[in-house]
């Protein structure tokens, strides 16, 4: 029986435009961003392989950060013009895989307990994301004027993060089916759910906040 491979895919291609620069790359916790999520997924005893998704004038710098670390195994993937893209990409990328973990570089990893749980429930059920309960209310407005169009039931919302874990042959068939509409969808979840109609999910964590502000880049202690 062929061994169950997981590999942990990381999105760090972004521009950070509205930020004003790339967030990945800033320290914290006295490594780059990105580095300090792939130090943390590399501790856990998970991944059989990594994905590493980097723009093209990045990938050597990234190249020479990383191999420190002498993981077992590191691929490159290029990213797109959309995080969507960038996560096909990585997809691809991942062709020895039979789970996929989808991350954000952008949201720095605290707790162990929210992968091993992914790892658990994903191979239960093929799609699995994070979630936490809103405690905010939450209303829908009219996008043209403004105007409040009624109030949400908080409790039957919910926040959705990343990494988000799946059976990557299913993943990969909902991608390519939706080919450049993949765009439409606000993350690989949302894309799993539309073709596979079920997904699971799994309790995540308060402290796996993506960093919104340059204030959040507070570091580790």
């Amino acid at each position: 029986m062929k061994k169950e491979n997981f590999a942990f895919l990381l999105l760090m291609g972004g521009d950070g435009k509205r930020f004003g620069g790339k967030k990945q790359f800033l320290p914290y916790g006295n490594v780059p961003l990105y580095l300090h999520n792939l130090i943390f997924a590399s501790k856990l005893d998970i991944f059989d392989s990594y994905i590493l998704c980097v723009q093209e004038i990045d990938k050597d710098k990234v190249e020479k950060e990383v191999e420190p670390l002498s993981l077992s195994s590191v691929h490159f993937a290029l990213a797109g013009k959309t995080r969507a893209e960038s996560a096909y990409h990585a997809l691809l990328a991942a062709n020895e895989a039979t789970y996929v973990f989808i991350h954000d570089a952008a949201r720095p990893l605290h707790e162990k307990r929210v992968l091993f749980d992914l790892k658990g429930k994903v191979q239960e059920i093929g799609g699995v994301v994070p979630t936490l309960p809103c405690s905010d209310s939450l209303l829908l407005e009219e996008k043209e004027n403004k105007s409040i169009v009624t109030y949400l039931p908080r409790e039957r919302v919910k926040l959705v993060q990343t990494p988000q874990a799946f059976r990557r042959d299913i993943l990969l068939e909902a991608e390519e089916e939706a080919g450049m509409t993949r765009n439409s969808y606000k993350d690989e979840g949302a894309l799993y759910l539309s073709y596979a109609h079920k997904l699971g999910e799994v309790e995540g964590s308060p402290l796996h906040h993506k960093i919104t502000r340059k204030e959040d880049l507070h570091g580790l202690d």
